[in-house]
């Protein structure tokens, strides 16, 4: 069986400016390239039996205290995926080994740091879901086709398309698409998707901020392998002396409300938080600045890339924007 990636380039990226013409462009060092309307048909084209490999991720976001010991860091992860509904994820660090294996509706999480392992039973309409590109899952690192997928799902008319050329990622030729957005209120300077030259795959994104020379987040295959992988990768069998439970697949979201304010590079991502998560939220943020305005009163945490305002009322607003424009969208809100 065989998965369409077409969902990753979507429909926003037909309406884009784009760089260059239909049949082609030569580079600065003279280089033949496709135009970027070809790379983005590439994209959306993108059909493979199966994908193997390792996967890694690195983020220097900027932030301070816990935060950054929390996300500025360097992790990776192996991954087996075949379609429509067997997906393998094994990230290794230095206190062991957690694993995400999920084969239709049974989905297993092992830690090995923790000796335990938890079954979960998926409802029938999560089972029948596709599962690649894979979201990032309770830490896992997300894939280049996700974060690029994510990226193309925020181009509009004011984005620049361009092709600049041809780079090595995994060992595998692959054509770097550029996104440049213009939007003031976005804090994203460029994204840079090199898409793999024979199957149209998203082998690294990379995210630039504002005023920065180097990505700010990264998400690569350092080995890739374009094949269905064996069955067995998909069977887990609990190791001894390892606690097996039974877990309860919650709908994600149950008891929240969430919302996108705006569009394309400065939208908001808005959240009613439970008032339990609320007072978590505001403790991990109590040594951050302390804001109000026409909208109420709430804790500000940025970054190179992002945002978040924490309102003192329980909203939450977080984006790839300015302060500003949250403080907009928490008046909308």
């Amino acid at each position: 069986m065989r998965t369409s990636l077409k969902a990753v380039a979507g429909a926003g990226a037909v309406v884009v400016v784009v760089a260059g013409t239909a049949a082609g462009i030569v580079s600065a060092r003279g280089e033949a390239l496709p135009s970027p309307a070809q790379v983005l048909a590439l994209l959306e084209g993108a059909d493979v039996p199966g994908v193997s490999g390792t996967i890694v991720q690195n983020a220097n976001l900027g932030l301070p205290g816990a935060f950054a010991a929390r996300l500025d860091r360097s992790r990776s992860v192996r991954v087996w995926y075949a379609a429509p509904g067997r997906l393998r994820l094994a990230a290794l660090d230095a206190l062991g080994e957690t694993d995400l294996i999920r084969n239709g509706g049974d989905l297993w999480v092992w830690d090995s740091d923790e000796d335990t392992a938890t079954h979960y039973r998926l409802p029938y309409e999560a089972a029948a879901l596709p599962l690649w590109p894979p979201s990032e899952v309770s830490g896992f690192v997300a894939s280049p086709s996700e974060a690029a997928r994510r990226a193309l799902a925020s181009v509009e008319p004011a984005t620049t398309v361009a092709v600049e050329r041809t780079v090595e990622v995994a060992g595998r030729a692959a054509h770097e698409l550029v996104l440049t957005p213009r939007d003031a209120a976005s804090l994203v300077d460029e994204v840079r998707l090199a898409v793999d030259a024979e199957t149209g795959v998203p082998l690294r994104t990379r995210v630039y901020a504002s005023g920065e020379t180097e990505p700010v987040f990264e998400v690569a295959f350092s080995r890739v392998e374009f094949a269905e992988p064996d069955a067995e990768n998909f069977t887990f069998v609990a190791p001894a002396g390892v606690t097996v439970r039974d877990g309860t697949a919650e709908r994600a979201g149950e008891g929240r409300r969430a919302r996108l304010l705006g569009s394309g590079w400065s939208s908001v991502l808005a959240v009613d938080v439970d008032p339990e998560w609320s007072s978590v939220l505001t403790g991990y943020l109590a040594r951050s600045p302390q804001v109000s305005g026409s909208w109420g009163t709430g804790r500000l945490l940025t970054s190179s890339l992002f945002s978040v305002l924490v309102m003192d009322d329980g909203r939450l607003y977080v984006g790839a924007v300015t302060p500003e424009r949250l403080y907009r969208a928490a008046d909308e809100g």
